[in-house]
């Protein structure tokens, strides 16, 4: 039996719920099944003038479906079209890690990720701050954040 569930109402993938039925009470078992959560702790771990390297903790909570893979977004703000996001990758829920590459040396961008399961995508964790890309010293620049 399926049931209109009312918007309002927050569920837990693992509980328990009652319903009345006219005078009868079924207790019965929900599978409830929703996004992730979004990952956590987004951070940008090297830097050089073509690439960087993302680093990301798994989500809180996977809605009830396991993770399938993250999504990773870029936007490039120095750029006139730079309020646009731009898919640049995706990665297996294993591997919560990733290399961005192709981008311009001197300019400033953005990274998000988000968390899909078998329902969808989650909402993305983003950067606070804008990282440049660029290459002091001639050697990588680690990003401590």
């Amino acid at each position: 039996m399926r049931l209109g569930l009312q918007p309002k109402c927050q569920f837990n993938p693992s509980s328990f719920y009652l319903l009345l039925i006219s005078a009868n009470l079924l207790f019965f078992p929900v599978s409830y099944t929703d996004v992730p959560s979004c990952p956590r702790n987004l951070s940008v771990v090297e830097c050089s003038k073509d690439y960087m390297d993302l680093w990301w903790q798994c989500p809180e909570t996977d809605g009830g479906s396991p993770v399938v893979q993250y999504i990773i977004e870029k936007r490039d703000v120095t750029r006139a079209a730079g309020a646009m996001w731009m898919v640049c990758g995706t990665v297996a829920a294993s591997e919560p890690s990733v290399r961005v590459g192709k981008l311009l040396e001197g300019n400033s961008y953005l990274f998000r990720v988000s968390a899909e399961n078998r329902v969808g995508p989650g909402p993305p964790t983003e950067l606070s701050e804008p990282v440049i890309a660029r290459l002091p010293f001639g050697m990588p620049y680690f990003c401590l954040h």
